[in-house]
């Protein structure tokens, strides 16, 4: 609540099944400096498509090479196939000679990001979920899941639900 209310919000790109991702400016600046802070997340392979560096182990900021963002990419496919969310989180500094833009969808600001984390989130199943879909299923019913998760992560969930049958 103290980082809220000590930050001013310049613009804000809400959350959208088409972006998957929402993005905000922060305007951090001092006196005659000016500075903004654009903060994303979202689905991790969304948000490290926009990434050019990363924060390393260290704490300091790389380039990201070709083969870093394959390897980060075969993450994403790990944390998914076991069910879990990913999240991806970024920023990039503008300052008062790079201007940052309130286009309508962000593309423009939302560009040579630094990734600060990839993040996979377990949203458990409610225990009565299988039990509610088989008995559907016994009656006749075919069931039908609709998501905008990671097509690998549905898929577990799916199986998990018993509504997919991997074999």
């Amino acid at each position: 609540e103290g980082l809220q209310n000590d930050s001013k919000r310049a613009h804000r790109w809400n959350f959208s099944s088409a972006r998957k991702r929402m993005s905000t400016v922060i305007d951090l600046s001092k006196k005659k400096k000016k500075l903004y802070r654009l903060h994303v997340k979202g689905a991790s392979e969304m948000v490290l498509k926009l990434c050019t560096s990363m924060v390393n182990q260290e704490g300091k900021v790389v380039k990201l090479s070709k083969k870093e963002k394959k390897k980060l990419g075969k993450n994403i496919e790990g944390l998914a196939t076991q069910g879990l969310r990913t999240i991806g989180l970024a920023y990039r500094d503008f300052d008062d000679e790079q201007k940052w833009s309130a286009d309508e969808e962000g593309t423009e600001t939302e560009s040579s990001l630094t990734l600060i984390a990839l993040v996979g989130i377990e949203d458990p199943l409610r225990p009565e979920v299988p039990d509610s879909v088989r008995t559907c299923q016994r009656a006749g019913l075919t069931v039908r899941m609709v998501t905008g998760d990671n097509v690998l992560t549905a898929k577990k969930i799916a199986e998990d639900c018993h509504i997919y049958d991997p074999s």
